[in-house]
């Protein structure tokens, strides 16, 4: 099976079957045999950025930091955390456990938080 077809772009789930986010990338390692293994998913800030040049990544993190993230980086979520692939990629552990509501608070605090009635 070629797990960066089935996981990558899918939608993550959290413990309390919440979305949290997509699958941006994988981190593989290798155990010393040549055999590859997936270690982590890796989403949110920065995540794809990186892979499209430095000037898209400089905007990217301008762009954050106008939000509020002074330290724009990438979240890597442990493969053990993975309990199941269908639809959607479920995780043990909820979005706020594992870091992936940084970009959404920041903007509800600077963007949503400041629109008259919201």
């Amino acid at each position: 099976m070629n797990l960066g077809v089935v996981v990558l772009d899918k939608q993550m789930l959290d413990v309390n079957h919440r979305r949290c986010g997509k699958v941006d990338d994988l981190l593989l390692e290798t155990n010393g045999e040549g055999c590859l293994a997936v270690k982590a998913i890796i989403s949110q800030t920065g995540a794809l950025a990186r892979d499209m040049g430095p000037w898209m990544s400089r905007i990217m993190r301008g762009v954050y930091r106008l939000l509020g993230i002074t330290d724009p980086h990438p979240v890597y979520i442990d493969w053990d955390l993975v309990t199941k692939i269908d639809v959607v990629v479920h995780l043990s552990k909820s979005r706020e456990e594992l870091g992936l509501q940084r970009l959404q608070n920041a903007i509800s605090q600077r963007i949503i938080g400041r629109i008259p009635g919201a």
